[in-house]
Protein backbone atom coordinates (compact mmCIF):
# COMPACT_ATOMS: atom_id res chain seq x y z
CA UNK A 1 0.00 0.00 0.00
CA UNK A 2 1.45 3.71 -1.21
CA UNK A 3 2.18 5.94 1.71
CA UNK A 4 -0.02 8.40 0.98
CA UNK A 5 -2.86 6.11 0.99
CA UNK A 6 -1.84 5.02 4.95
CA UNK A 7 -1.60 9.42 5.39
CA UNK A 8 -5.39 9.86 3.72
CA UNK A 9 -6.44 7.37 5.73
CA UNK A 10 -8.01 9.37 8.74
CA UNK A 11 -6.69 12.99 7.82
CA UNK A 12 -10.15 14.55 8.61
CA UNK A 13 -11.22 11.81 11.21
CA UNK A 14 -11.65 14.34 13.97
CA UNK A 15 -14.39 16.02 11.46
CA UNK A 16 -16.47 12.82 10.97
CA UNK A 17 -16.25 11.73 14.30
CA UNK A 18 -17.37 14.93 16.48
CA UNK A 19 -20.32 15.01 13.41
CA UNK A 20 -21.35 11.47 12.32
CA UNK A 21 -24.53 11.17 14.00
CA UNK A 22 -26.39 7.98 13.14
CA UNK A 23 -28.28 8.78 17.01
CA UNK A 24 -28.05 11.10 19.16
CA UNK A 25 -27.10 9.52 22.48
CA UNK A 26 -26.55 11.19 25.57
CA UNK A 27 -24.53 10.04 28.34
CA UNK A 28 -21.94 10.89 31.11
CA UNK A 29 -18.57 9.31 30.36
CA UNK A 30 -17.98 8.24 33.86
CA UNK A 31 -18.05 4.59 34.92
CA UNK A 32 -20.66 2.93 37.26
CA UNK A 33 -19.72 -0.64 36.89
CA UNK A 34 -22.83 -3.07 37.70
CA UNK A 35 -23.00 -5.36 40.80
CA UNK A 36 -22.33 -9.19 39.58
CA UNK A 37 -24.42 -10.22 42.49
CA UNK A 38 -27.86 -9.26 41.22
CA UNK A 39 -29.82 -11.26 38.58
CA UNK A 40 -30.30 -8.96 35.66
CA UNK A 41 -33.02 -10.95 34.35
CA UNK A 42 -34.97 -11.09 37.73
CA UNK A 43 -37.72 -8.05 37.06
CA UNK A 44 -38.57 -7.70 40.61
CA UNK A 45 -34.33 -6.80 41.13
CA UNK A 46 -34.75 -3.41 39.31
CA UNK A 47 -35.47 -0.99 41.49
CA UNK A 48 -32.82 -2.09 44.08
CA UNK A 49 -30.25 -2.90 41.25
CA UNK A 50 -30.65 1.16 40.09
CA UNK A 51 -30.92 2.41 43.95
CA UNK A 52 -27.08 0.26 44.95
CA UNK A 53 -25.97 1.69 41.31
CA UNK A 54 -27.26 5.36 42.36
CA UNK A 55 -25.22 5.16 45.80
CA UNK A 56 -22.29 3.08 44.46
CA UNK A 57 -19.29 4.09 46.79
CA UNK A 58 -16.42 6.05 44.31
CA UNK A 59 -13.82 3.19 44.55
CA UNK A 60 -15.67 0.64 42.25
CA UNK A 61 -16.87 3.25 40.05
CA UNK A 62 -14.10 2.45 37.84
CA UNK A 63 -14.05 -1.42 37.65
CA UNK A 64 -14.81 -2.48 34.73
CA UNK A 65 -17.21 -5.89 33.29
CA UNK A 66 -16.44 -8.65 30.98
CA UNK A 67 -18.72 -11.33 30.21
CA UNK A 68 -17.51 -13.53 27.08
CA UNK A 69 -19.76 -15.54 25.09
CA UNK A 70 -20.42 -19.47 26.02
CA UNK A 71 -21.64 -21.85 23.20
CA UNK A 72 -24.60 -22.70 24.95
CA UNK A 73 -25.95 -19.07 26.08
CA UNK A 74 -29.08 -18.10 24.83
CA UNK A 75 -27.93 -14.47 22.54
CA UNK A 76 -31.08 -13.05 24.09
CA UNK A 77 -30.19 -13.42 27.58
CA UNK A 78 -26.33 -12.25 26.91
CA UNK A 79 -27.78 -9.14 25.10
CA UNK A 80 -29.71 -8.39 28.07
CA UNK A 81 -26.40 -8.33 30.34
CA UNK A 82 -24.43 -6.41 28.05
CA UNK A 83 -27.04 -4.03 27.11
CA UNK A 84 -27.66 -2.96 31.00
CA UNK A 85 -23.95 -3.19 31.82
CA UNK A 86 -22.88 -1.07 29.41
CA UNK A 87 -26.07 1.18 30.39
CA UNK A 88 -25.10 1.42 33.82
CA UNK A 89 -21.25 2.19 32.73
CA UNK A 90 -22.27 5.22 30.74
CA UNK A 91 -25.09 7.12 32.23
CA UNK A 92 -25.34 9.37 35.16
CA UNK A 93 -27.87 7.70 37.09
CA UNK A 94 -27.71 10.64 40.11
CA UNK A 95 -28.58 13.42 38.48
CA UNK A 96 -31.81 15.25 37.60
CA UNK A 97 -31.63 15.11 33.80
CA UNK A 98 -32.15 12.32 31.76
CA UNK A 99 -31.74 11.35 28.44
CA UNK A 100 -34.80 8.67 27.55
CA UNK A 101 -32.84 7.32 24.82
CA UNK A 102 -30.16 5.67 27.62
CA UNK A 103 -33.28 4.71 30.01
CA UNK A 104 -34.87 2.89 27.73
CA UNK A 105 -32.09 0.69 26.62
CA UNK A 106 -32.25 -1.03 29.54
CA UNK A 107 -33.45 -5.04 28.42
CA UNK A 108 -36.12 -5.08 30.78
CA UNK A 109 -40.04 -4.61 30.58
CA UNK A 110 -40.74 -3.13 34.24
CA UNK A 111 -38.08 -0.45 33.36
CA UNK A 112 -38.76 0.22 29.75
CA UNK A 113 -42.70 0.45 30.70
CA UNK A 114 -42.01 2.50 33.75
CA UNK A 115 -40.02 4.65 31.91
CA UNK A 116 -42.28 5.01 29.12
CA UNK A 117 -45.32 5.49 31.66
CA UNK A 118 -43.44 8.27 33.38
CA UNK A 119 -42.87 10.58 29.91
CA UNK A 120 -46.63 9.77 28.94
CA UNK A 121 -47.50 11.15 32.52
CA UNK A 122 -45.39 14.33 31.87
CA UNK A 123 -46.75 14.76 28.39
CA UNK A 124 -50.13 14.85 30.02
CA UNK A 125 -48.98 17.10 32.86
CA UNK A 126 -48.14 19.40 29.83
CA UNK A 127 -51.67 19.54 28.31
CA UNK A 128 -53.30 20.51 31.63
CA UNK A 129 -51.47 23.24 32.31
CA UNK A 130 -51.82 24.50 28.63
CA UNK A 131 -47.75 24.63 28.29
CA UNK A 132 -47.96 23.44 24.34
CA UNK A 133 -45.35 25.11 22.59
CA UNK A 134 -41.45 23.73 23.57
CA UNK A 135 -42.46 21.08 25.81
CA UNK A 136 -38.39 20.44 26.09
CA UNK A 137 -38.11 18.78 29.58
CA UNK A 138 -36.33 16.28 31.54
CA UNK A 139 -37.28 13.44 34.08
CA UNK A 140 -35.82 13.58 37.44
CA UNK A 141 -34.29 10.32 38.45
CA UNK A 142 -35.98 10.42 41.90
CA UNK A 143 -39.61 10.18 39.94
CA UNK A 144 -37.85 7.18 37.54
CA UNK A 145 -36.86 5.11 41.03
CA UNK A 146 -40.93 6.02 42.06
CA UNK A 147 -42.42 4.63 39.20
CA UNK A 148 -40.20 1.50 39.02
CA UNK A 149 -41.46 1.04 42.41
CA UNK A 150 -45.14 1.57 42.09
CA UNK A 151 -45.92 1.41 38.06
CA UNK A 152 -48.64 -1.86 38.04
CA UNK A 153 -50.75 -2.97 35.08
CA UNK A 154 -53.68 -0.60 36.14
CA UNK A 155 -51.66 2.19 35.86
CA UNK A 156 -50.00 1.68 32.85
CA UNK A 157 -53.58 1.07 31.55
CA UNK A 158 -54.87 4.05 32.53
CA UNK A 159 -51.46 6.32 31.63
CA UNK A 160 -52.23 5.17 28.19
CA UNK A 161 -55.93 5.80 27.87
CA UNK A 162 -54.96 9.02 29.11
CA UNK A 163 -52.61 9.23 26.06
CA UNK A 164 -55.28 7.69 23.46
CA UNK A 165 -57.65 10.28 24.63
CA UNK A 166 -54.96 13.38 23.88
CA UNK A 167 -54.37 12.04 20.57
CA UNK A 168 -57.83 11.58 19.45
CA UNK A 169 -59.31 15.24 20.97
CA UNK A 170 -56.01 17.31 20.18
CA UNK A 171 -55.79 16.10 16.67
CA UNK A 172 -56.80 19.82 15.75
CA UNK A 173 -53.10 21.52 17.71
CA UNK A 174 -50.96 19.62 15.71
CA UNK A 175 -50.47 22.21 13.10
CA UNK A 176 -50.15 25.13 15.58
CA UNK A 177 -46.74 26.61 15.04
CA UNK A 178 -45.94 24.96 12.00
CA UNK A 179 -45.96 28.23 9.92
CA UNK A 180 -42.21 28.53 10.79
CA UNK A 181 -41.60 24.99 10.30
CA UNK A 182 -39.95 24.62 7.23
CA UNK A 183 -37.83 28.20 7.27
CA UNK A 184 -36.58 26.94 10.72
CA UNK A 185 -35.09 23.97 8.42
CA UNK A 186 -34.21 25.44 6.22
CA UNK A 187 -32.28 27.89 7.85
CA UNK A 188 -30.92 24.89 10.26
CA UNK A 189 -29.95 22.83 6.84
CA UNK A 190 -27.61 25.43 5.95
CA UNK A 191 -25.50 25.50 9.02
CA UNK A 192 -23.47 22.28 8.07
CA UNK A 193 -20.28 22.37 5.80
CA UNK A 194 -21.20 19.41 3.46
CA UNK A 195 -17.88 20.08 1.69
CA UNK A 196 -15.57 19.05 4.25
CA UNK A 197 -17.47 15.74 5.68
CA UNK A 198 -17.60 14.41 1.46
CA UNK A 199 -13.72 15.62 1.07
CA UNK A 200 -13.11 13.54 3.89
CA UNK A 201 -15.53 10.92 3.58
CA UNK A 202 -13.47 10.60 -0.20
CA UNK A 203 -10.38 10.34 1.87
CA UNK A 204 -10.97 7.26 4.57
CA UNK A 205 -13.47 5.59 2.05
CA UNK A 206 -10.45 5.32 -0.20
CA UNK A 207 -8.94 3.02 2.11
CA UNK A 208 -11.91 1.46 4.06
CA UNK A 209 -13.82 0.37 1.18
CA UNK A 210 -10.68 -1.65 -0.14
CA UNK A 211 -11.51 -3.73 2.75
CA UNK A 212 -14.39 -4.99 1.05
CA UNK A 213 -14.06 -4.58 -2.47
CA UNK A 214 -11.32 -5.38 -4.76
CA UNK A 215 -12.05 -3.93 -8.42
CA UNK A 216 -11.20 -0.32 -9.01
CA UNK A 217 -14.21 0.67 -10.16
CA UNK A 218 -15.95 -0.79 -6.89
CA UNK A 219 -13.38 0.83 -4.69
CA UNK A 220 -14.32 4.19 -6.52
CA UNK A 221 -17.96 4.13 -6.24
CA UNK A 222 -18.04 2.79 -2.82
CA UNK A 223 -16.33 5.54 -1.81
CA UNK A 224 -18.33 7.97 -3.53
CA UNK A 225 -21.20 6.48 -2.05
CA UNK A 226 -19.49 6.46 1.48
CA UNK A 227 -18.88 10.24 1.49
CA UNK A 228 -22.44 11.07 0.49
CA UNK A 229 -23.71 8.41 3.70
CA UNK A 230 -21.38 10.82 6.09
CA UNK A 231 -22.65 14.24 4.39
CA UNK A 232 -26.39 12.92 4.66
CA UNK A 233 -26.02 11.82 8.35
CA UNK A 234 -24.00 14.85 9.48
CA UNK A 235 -26.06 17.19 12.06
CA UNK A 236 -26.14 20.79 12.11
CA UNK A 237 -26.12 23.08 14.73
CA UNK A 238 -29.09 22.19 15.92
CA UNK A 239 -27.94 18.30 15.84
CA UNK A 240 -31.01 17.34 13.33
CA UNK A 241 -30.29 15.33 10.27
CA UNK A 242 -32.20 14.25 6.86
CA UNK A 243 -33.90 17.61 6.43
CA UNK A 244 -35.81 16.65 3.50
CA UNK A 245 -37.91 14.24 5.42
CA UNK A 246 -38.23 16.57 8.30
CA UNK A 247 -40.30 18.92 5.77
CA UNK A 248 -42.02 15.63 3.88
CA UNK A 249 -43.71 13.98 6.80
CA UNK A 250 -43.98 16.34 9.44
CA UNK A 251 -45.98 19.42 7.59
CA UNK A 252 -48.53 17.50 6.18
CA UNK A 253 -51.40 17.24 8.07
CA UNK A 254 -52.76 13.67 6.08
CA UNK A 255 -49.46 12.18 7.44
CA UNK A 256 -50.15 13.41 10.67
CA UNK A 257 -53.39 11.79 11.04
CA UNK A 258 -51.20 8.50 10.24
CA UNK A 259 -49.19 9.12 12.94
CA UNK A 260 -51.66 9.56 15.29
CA UNK A 261 -53.54 6.23 13.89
CA UNK A 262 -50.18 4.81 14.50
CA UNK A 263 -49.23 6.01 17.97
CA UNK A 264 -52.66 4.65 18.96
CA UNK A 265 -51.98 1.23 17.46
CA UNK A 266 -48.16 1.33 19.35
CA UNK A 267 -50.23 2.05 23.02
CA UNK A 268 -52.91 -0.39 22.49
CA UNK A 269 -49.99 -3.10 21.53
CA UNK A 270 -48.33 -1.84 24.89
CA UNK A 271 -51.01 -2.28 26.86
CA UNK A 272 -52.83 -5.52 25.63
CA UNK A 273 -48.58 -7.04 25.34
CA UNK A 274 -49.52 -7.71 22.10
CA UNK A 275 -46.53 -8.26 20.20
CA UNK A 276 -46.56 -11.96 18.73
CA UNK A 277 -46.93 -11.41 15.31
CA UNK A 278 -46.26 -8.07 15.15
CA UNK A 279 -44.36 -6.12 13.41
CA UNK A 280 -43.19 -1.84 13.51
CA UNK A 281 -42.54 -1.77 9.86
CA UNK A 282 -45.88 -3.95 9.13
CA UNK A 283 -47.62 -1.49 11.24
CA UNK A 284 -46.24 2.06 9.78
CA UNK A 285 -46.86 0.59 6.23
CA UNK A 286 -50.67 -0.93 7.26
CA UNK A 287 -51.46 2.81 9.05
CA UNK A 288 -50.47 4.84 5.07
CA UNK A 289 -52.32 2.22 3.47
CA UNK A 290 -55.37 2.70 6.04
CA UNK A 291 -56.35 6.07 4.83
CA UNK A 292 -55.24 5.24 1.27
CA UNK A 293 -51.94 5.34 0.17
CA UNK A 294 -51.04 2.99 -2.78
CA UNK A 295 -48.84 0.33 -2.32
CA UNK A 296 -45.38 1.92 -3.40
CA UNK A 297 -46.02 4.96 -1.75
CA UNK A 298 -46.53 3.23 1.48
CA UNK A 299 -43.74 1.01 1.30
CA UNK A 300 -41.59 4.69 0.50
CA UNK A 301 -43.54 6.44 3.47
CA UNK A 302 -42.61 3.59 5.94
CA UNK A 303 -38.44 3.91 5.38
CA UNK A 304 -38.57 7.47 5.39
CA UNK A 305 -40.94 7.02 8.59
CA UNK A 306 -38.36 4.50 10.10
CA UNK A 307 -35.51 6.56 8.99
CA UNK A 308 -36.73 9.64 10.67
CA UNK A 309 -37.97 8.39 14.29
CA UNK A 310 -34.20 6.82 14.53
CA UNK A 311 -32.41 9.67 13.23
CA UNK A 312 -32.28 10.50 17.31
CA UNK A 313 -32.45 7.37 18.79
CA UNK A 314 -35.46 7.86 21.39
CA UNK A 315 -34.87 11.45 21.51
CA UNK A 316 -35.64 12.75 18.60
CA UNK A 317 -38.99 14.14 19.48
CA UNK A 318 -37.33 16.88 21.28
CA UNK A 319 -35.75 17.81 17.82
CA UNK A 320 -38.74 19.73 17.61
CA UNK A 321 -37.63 22.03 20.55
CA UNK A 322 -33.83 22.34 19.03
CA UNK A 323 -35.13 24.12 15.91
CA UNK A 324 -37.80 26.16 18.04
CA UNK A 325 -40.91 24.30 16.59
CA UNK A 326 -42.85 23.71 19.58
CA UNK A 327 -45.53 21.83 19.05
CA UNK A 328 -46.99 19.15 22.34
CA UNK A 329 -48.76 17.27 20.11
CA UNK A 330 -46.23 16.43 17.81
CA UNK A 331 -43.57 15.73 20.36
CA UNK A 332 -45.86 13.22 22.53
CA UNK A 333 -46.50 11.59 19.40
CA UNK A 334 -43.21 11.00 18.11
CA UNK A 335 -42.19 10.01 21.86
CA UNK A 336 -44.62 7.34 21.32
CA UNK A 337 -43.73 6.06 17.72
CA UNK A 338 -40.27 6.62 18.78
CA UNK A 339 -39.76 4.79 21.75
CA UNK A 340 -43.09 2.44 21.83
CA UNK A 341 -41.20 -0.32 19.57
CA UNK A 342 -38.60 -0.57 22.25
CA UNK A 343 -40.93 -1.28 25.53
CA UNK A 344 -42.66 -3.73 23.04
CA UNK A 345 -39.01 -5.64 22.04
CA UNK A 346 -38.84 -6.24 26.31
CA UNK A 347 -42.53 -7.42 25.77
CA UNK A 348 -41.45 -9.73 23.29
CA UNK A 349 -38.38 -10.97 24.95
CA UNK A 350 -39.81 -11.53 28.69
CA UNK A 351 -42.68 -13.38 26.34
CA UNK A 352 -39.91 -15.53 24.65
CA UNK A 353 -41.04 -14.44 21.35
CA UNK A 354 -38.72 -15.08 18.92
CA UNK A 355 -38.79 -12.19 16.72
CA UNK A 356 -38.50 -8.42 17.92
CA UNK A 357 -41.04 -5.57 17.34
CA UNK A 358 -38.32 -3.25 16.18
CA UNK A 359 -37.15 -5.45 13.39
CA UNK A 360 -37.92 -6.90 10.02
CA UNK A 361 -40.42 -10.21 10.71
CA UNK A 362 -38.23 -11.87 8.01
CA UNK A 363 -35.56 -11.53 10.23
CA UNK A 364 -35.10 -13.61 13.16
CA UNK A 365 -32.94 -10.93 15.76
CA UNK A 366 -33.14 -12.56 18.79
CA UNK A 367 -30.81 -9.79 20.33
CA UNK A 368 -32.16 -6.77 21.87
CA UNK A 369 -29.99 -3.88 22.06
CA UNK A 370 -32.18 -1.06 22.39
CA UNK A 371 -30.53 0.53 19.59
CA UNK A 372 -32.48 -0.70 16.05
CA UNK A 373 -31.34 2.47 14.91
CA UNK A 374 -28.14 0.75 13.78
CA UNK A 375 -29.29 -1.95 11.75
CA UNK A 376 -32.41 0.98 10.36
CA UNK A 377 -29.51 3.64 9.30
CA UNK A 378 -27.65 1.21 7.59
CA UNK A 379 -30.39 -0.74 5.71
CA UNK A 380 -31.80 2.98 4.68
CA UNK A 381 -28.87 4.28 3.38
CA UNK A 382 -27.87 0.67 1.11
CA UNK A 383 -31.47 1.27 0.23
CA UNK A 384 -30.80 4.77 -1.14
CA UNK A 385 -27.71 3.70 -3.00
CA UNK A 386 -29.50 0.89 -4.76
CA UNK A 387 -31.87 3.22 -6.07
CA UNK A 388 -28.92 5.85 -7.13
CA UNK A 389 -27.81 2.72 -9.32
CA UNK A 390 -25.07 1.86 -7.01
CA UNK A 391 -24.42 -1.85 -7.22
CA UNK A 392 -25.15 -4.06 -3.96
CA UNK A 393 -22.17 -4.96 -3.28
CA UNK A 394 -20.95 -0.56 -3.89
CA UNK A 395 -24.27 0.01 -1.57
CA UNK A 396 -23.31 -2.53 1.35
CA UNK A 397 -19.89 -2.02 1.20
CA UNK A 398 -20.54 1.74 1.75
CA UNK A 399 -23.24 1.74 4.31
CA UNK A 400 -20.91 -0.92 6.88
CA UNK A 401 -16.92 1.26 6.19
CA UNK A 402 -19.38 4.23 7.76
CA UNK A 403 -20.27 2.06 10.50
CA UNK A 404 -16.98 1.27 10.90
CA UNK A 405 -15.43 4.78 10.92
CA UNK A 406 -18.25 5.47 13.94
CA UNK A 407 -17.81 2.00 15.97
CA UNK A 408 -13.93 2.74 16.08
CA UNK A 409 -13.55 6.49 16.63
CA UNK A 410 -16.24 8.29 17.53
CA UNK A 411 -15.35 10.42 20.79
CA UNK A 412 -18.63 11.67 21.75
CA UNK A 413 -22.31 10.88 24.44
CA UNK A 414 -20.00 8.23 25.97
CA UNK A 415 -18.39 6.81 23.37
CA UNK A 416 -13.93 7.19 24.04
CA UNK A 417 -12.42 5.69 20.90
CA UNK A 418 -9.42 4.92 23.58
CA UNK A 419 -11.60 2.58 25.94
CA UNK A 420 -11.01 -0.95 23.63
CA UNK A 421 -7.46 -0.71 24.35
CA UNK A 422 -7.52 -0.37 27.58
CA UNK A 423 -10.26 -2.82 28.53
CA UNK A 424 -10.55 -6.61 28.64
CA UNK A 425 -11.22 -7.96 25.16
CA UNK A 426 -14.67 -9.15 26.51
CA UNK A 427 -15.17 -5.86 28.19
CA UNK A 428 -19.49 -5.57 28.05
CA UNK A 429 -18.43 -1.75 26.13
CA UNK A 430 -16.58 -3.85 23.47
CA UNK A 431 -18.87 -6.37 23.13
CA UNK A 432 -21.64 -3.60 22.33
CA UNK A 433 -19.42 -2.35 19.81
CA UNK A 434 -19.58 -6.20 18.35
CA UNK A 435 -23.57 -6.27 18.38
CA UNK A 436 -23.70 -2.84 16.84
CA UNK A 437 -21.30 -4.25 14.38
CA UNK A 438 -23.87 -7.34 13.67
CA UNK A 439 -26.48 -5.25 13.13
CA UNK A 440 -24.84 -2.88 10.94
CA UNK A 441 -23.77 -5.48 8.71
CA UNK A 442 -27.36 -6.90 8.22
CA UNK A 443 -29.11 -4.41 7.98
CA UNK A 444 -26.59 -3.02 5.02
CA UNK A 445 -27.56 -5.87 3.33
CA UNK A 446 -31.30 -5.63 4.03
CA UNK A 447 -31.76 -2.39 2.50
CA UNK A 448 -29.72 -3.80 -0.54
CA UNK A 449 -31.01 -7.33 -1.40
CA UNK A 450 -34.75 -8.31 -2.17
CA UNK A 451 -36.47 -10.73 -0.16
CA UNK A 452 -33.70 -11.22 2.27
CA UNK A 453 -34.67 -13.55 4.81
CA UNK A 454 -32.35 -14.52 8.15
CA UNK A 455 -33.31 -17.65 10.42
CA UNK A 456 -32.54 -17.60 13.85
CA UNK A 457 -29.58 -20.11 13.38
CA UNK A 458 -28.30 -17.81 10.43
CA UNK A 459 -28.13 -15.06 12.89
CA UNK A 460 -26.55 -16.69 15.62
CA UNK A 461 -23.98 -18.07 13.46
CA UNK A 462 -23.66 -14.05 12.02
CA UNK A 463 -23.34 -13.14 15.97
CA UNK A 464 -21.41 -15.83 17.14
CA UNK A 465 -18.66 -15.77 14.35
CA UNK A 466 -17.57 -12.33 15.09
CA UNK A 467 -17.46 -12.43 18.59
CA UNK A 468 -15.27 -15.86 17.66
CA UNK A 469 -12.74 -13.91 15.32
CA UNK A 470 -11.79 -11.65 18.19
CA UNK A 471 -8.32 -11.35 18.73
CA UNK A 472 -6.74 -10.00 22.05
CA UNK A 473 -4.61 -7.02 22.06
CA UNK A 474 -1.98 -5.59 24.34
CA UNK A 475 -3.62 -3.12 26.66
CA UNK A 476 -2.13 -0.06 26.88
CA UNK A 477 -3.60 1.85 29.73
CA UNK A 478 -2.64 5.43 28.29
CA UNK A 479 -3.79 4.64 25.04
CA UNK A 480 -5.10 8.28 23.82
CA UNK A 481 -8.05 8.90 21.31
CA UNK A 482 -8.40 9.05 17.83
CA UNK A 483 -6.70 12.38 16.42
CA UNK A 484 -5.23 13.71 12.82
CA UNK A 485 -2.74 15.26 14.97
CA UNK A 486 -0.83 11.77 13.80
CA UNK A 487 -2.19 10.37 10.78
CA UNK A 488 0.56 6.79 10.61
CA UNK A 489 -0.51 6.64 14.17
CA UNK A 490 -4.48 6.46 13.98
CA UNK A 491 -3.85 4.00 11.00
CA UNK A 492 -1.91 1.69 13.08
CA UNK A 493 -4.44 2.26 16.15
CA UNK A 494 -7.44 0.78 13.37
CA UNK A 495 -5.15 -2.45 12.83
CA UNK A 496 -5.42 -3.01 16.22
CA UNK A 497 -8.56 -2.68 16.35
CA UNK A 498 -9.74 -4.53 13.43
CA UNK A 499 -8.04 -7.10 15.11
CA UNK A 500 -10.08 -6.89 18.40
CA UNK A 501 -12.98 -6.56 16.39
CA UNK A 502 -12.72 -8.74 13.27
CA UNK A 503 -15.74 -5.89 11.94
CA UNK A 504 -15.25 -7.61 8.61
CA UNK A 505 -16.25 -11.30 9.62
CA UNK A 506 -19.81 -10.46 10.34
CA UNK A 507 -20.07 -9.29 6.77
CA UNK A 508 -18.10 -11.76 5.03
CA UNK A 509 -20.89 -14.20 6.70
CA UNK A 510 -23.59 -12.00 5.15
CA UNK A 511 -22.18 -11.85 2.10
CA UNK A 512 -21.43 -15.91 1.67
CA UNK A 513 -25.22 -15.96 2.82
CA UNK A 514 -26.35 -14.29 -0.29
CA UNK A 515 -23.75 -15.71 -2.63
Amino acid sequence: MKLYNLLFFLIFFNFIFSNLAFAQEVFDTRLIPPSTEIDLLKKKEDVSYISQLISAPTDIKGQNYSTPISPDQLISNYCVTTGSTVFFKESTLNNMTSSVWTQLKFPSEKWRSSVFVSYLKSFQKSFLDKNLPNAYYSINHNILLEDLKSTSDYEITNTINQSVKILKQNYEISGIYLSRFNHLIEIDKNSKNDYLSKFSGFLVGNYLCSELVFSEEDKSSCSKALSWIISSSTPTEKQIIFHRLWKKLLNEPRIIEVYTKLAIKILSRIQKKDTNTAFWFDDIYSSFKSIGYPNDVSDQMTWDTIVLLTSGGGNTYRKLAALGVGNIYLEHLLFILSNGPLVLDAIAQQQNIPNLYSYPKELNISCDTGKPYTFWSSAYFSKELKKASYSSIQAISATYSVQKIYQFGFNDGGRDSSLPFKVDQFDNYNNRIRQDLVMASIGSYYGATSNLNLSKQEFENIFRNLFSQSNSIPLNPSEETVSIKNPIAAFQKYQKWSKLFAPNSSISLMKEKIN
